[in-house]
């Protein structure tokens, strides 16, 4: 009964339930996939001005580099992709990296071990403004764990500079290798 209080204040005739004003989570789509060397996610739904997407992965032992591809008007774009990435590796130490104008996004890097678990969360924002230079932008975290119980700990996020239209799509492919796992893609809306 979300509303009670805040919508009664002032009142003297009782309680009066509010009406509904957005903003929650809603499940668009989840899927498990095995041994992939690419995942994608072909719809994001209508209407959602934020994307919260969850990926759990078991990968095997000779994964190398994993890029995320945008597609905007039903197409996958090959530029404008400008990213950032901050990796922290326990046994390793710490780099940073970016790159303007590329072809993809870089999201999980081979460091010269074997990756096996990770968790991946992200968050897209599909809020364009040109006359402001806002463009599709996407931020994620990523944890994981190689072979030598070294923990592995990626910050990194992404802009789509000089795109007017919304992301329709996003997929992540594997340089070599495969990934095991599972997704959960959410949205969340301005209201009801």
């Amino acid at each position: 009964m979300s509303g009670i209080i805040t919508d009664n204040l002032g009142r003297s005739t009782g309680l009066i339930k509010a009406a509904g004003g957005g903003g929650a989570m809603e499940l668009i789509t989840s899927a498990t996939f095995a041994e992939s060397t690419s995942i994608e996610i072909s719809s994001l739904g209508s209407d959602y001005i934020v994307h919260k997407f969850y990926m759990t992965i078991d990968s095997n032992n000779d994964v190398h580099n994993c890029h995320m591809h945008l597609s905007t008007g039903g197409s996958y774009a090959t530029t404008n992709y400008h990213w950032m990435h901050h990796v922290s590796n326990s046994g390793q130490g710490a780099q940073n990296e970016n790159a303007g104008n590329q072809s993809s996004c870089l999201i999980n890097q081979d460091e010269g071990r074997n990756n096996k678990d990770a968790v991946l969360e992200m968050d897209m924002y599909n809020w364009i403004d040109t006359a402001d230079y806002t463009y599709p932008t996407a931020v994620w975290t990523l944890i994981n764990q190689n072979d030598q119980q070294e923990g592995v700990l990626d910050h990194g996020g992404l802009y789509m500079y000089n795109w007017v239209t919304a992301v329709d799509a996003f997929k992540f492919v594997i340089s070599a290798g495969h990934y095991t796992g599972e997704y959960w893609l959410y949205g969340i809306k301005k209201s009801s």
